[in-house]
């Protein structure tokens, strides 16, 4: 238009033809700008190469599927039972809780939906730990209880036969020892309420 004011009609179309150009330059210029500034950015990212480690395990999701905020322990216990032997690993079994029971040599005691299961750390072992002894939740009789001075979780266990039937008045004891009175108490509800959930 200020062409066209100024010089008629030669100069409108002369600003017209400024203006379309300015109207598919400037964008493309931008892109080129865009491209180049990114090769740019790359060839840098790649020059200085990184490894990047990981700086914790992943969160541990419970067996509901919320995601909570992470809690390190339980990153920790959700990334050991991943880690389980396959032989002992059952895809149908979901990390509930663990606590560690002596520091030397390292023992935990863990709690999954299915069992309970004592580990001591073997370095020589690719998994880190040997799973001591474990049993399936059906087979404690009654609940486990935390017990003072020594301090240990009693766990009262049926005794089954040869072909896996239940002894009537046979019971077998195992003890885990603890070293906080508050993780025992802890780990012995998270079992009292899996076997309740699954009302063994």
């Amino acid at each position: 238009v200020k062409g066209a004011k100024e010089s008629g009609g030669k100069g409108f179309v002369k600003g017209l033809g400024k203006g379309l150009l300015g109207l598919f330059g400037r964008p493309a210029s931008g892109v080129a700008d865009l491209t180049s500034s990114s090769f740019k950015l790359i060839k840098r990212v790649a020059a200085h190469e990184e490894i990047i480690h990981r700086v914790r395990n992943p969160r541990h999701v419970g067996k509901d599927g919320i995601v909570r905020p992470s809690v390190a322990h339980e990153t920790l216990g959700s990334f050991i039972f991943d880690q389980f032997p396959d032989d002992k690993h059952h895809t149908t079994e979901v990390y509930i809780a663990h606590i560690n029971a002596i520091k030397e040599p390292s023992t935990l005691f863990f709690a999954t939906t299915k069992r309970i299961l004592f580990l001591i750390e073997n370095k020589s072992s690719s998994f880190g730990y040997d799973i001591e002894w474990d049993y399936h939740l059906k087979e404690i009789k009654g609940t486990p209880t935390v017990k003072f001075d020594p301090n240990f979780i009693e766990i009262t266990l049926k005794e089954t036969n040869v072909l896996g039937m239940t002894k009537k008045e046979s019971l077998h004891i195992k003890v885990v020892p603890y070293e906080n009175i508050g993780e025992a108490r802890y780990i012995v509800d998270k079992i009292i309420e899996i076997m309740k959930a699954l009302e063994i």
